[in-house]
């Protein structure tokens, strides 16, 4: 498998294939998918990921669309970047520049001022 590089850390993943017939009912067969994603540098964690998608064609059909899936939303989804959060400050520096650096003094001069005036 493949998927959107942007997310991505790898080029390439290896996930295994099973179809499955229920014996009692040869109609009902589904297809699915298994990895296994280990913790980077450590023998600590590992953990299995199970995707499975009942066969209402044909199982290469199923296996086309679950592929799609995999590779164009749920890598996506799994590995997109967290935004990073912006405090109050940064984002007055960021919009305001210098006035925004003299604000955050201001903001930060006046209640010390107060506590050690002697009034």
């Amino acid at each position: 498998m493949t998927g959107n590089q942007t997310h991505l850390t790898f080029g390439e993943m290896r996930v295994n294939r099973l179809d499955i017939t229920n014996k009692k009912n040869p109609n009902e067969r589904q297809v699915v998918f298994y990895w296994f994603m280990f913790k980077r540098f450590s023998d600590e964690g590992v953990t299995m990921i199970r995707l499975s998608a009942p066969v209402r064609d044909n199982p290469e059909a199923t296996f086309a669309v679950m592929k799609g899936f995999l590779e164009d939303e749920l890598f996506a989804a799994m590995y997109e970047s967290e935004a990073e959060e912006v405090t109050v400050a940064e984002r007055l520096i960021e919009e305001h520049g210098i006035f925004g650096i003299i604000a955050m003094l201001i903001l930060l001069l006046v209640p010390i001022c107060l506590i050690f005036s002697n009034n």
